[in-house]
């Protein structure tokens, strides 16, 4: 298995829409991470 990271900036006042899109994710969205045989994946936000 291979891990990879990436780090990427967010404006503050872009910090709620982030949370919303990512916990309301598209199923077009899903299924081609599902398709891309990408699994066990984190997504991270460091809010300070």
């Amino acid at each position: 298995m291979q891990r990879m990271g990436m780090v990427i900036g967010i404006k503050e006042d872009r910090i709620q829409e982030y949370k919303e899109l990512h916990a309301n994710c598209w199923p077009e969205i899903l299924k081609g991470i599902e398709e891309s045989n990408i699994r066990n994946y984190s997504i991270w936000l460091h809010e300070g």
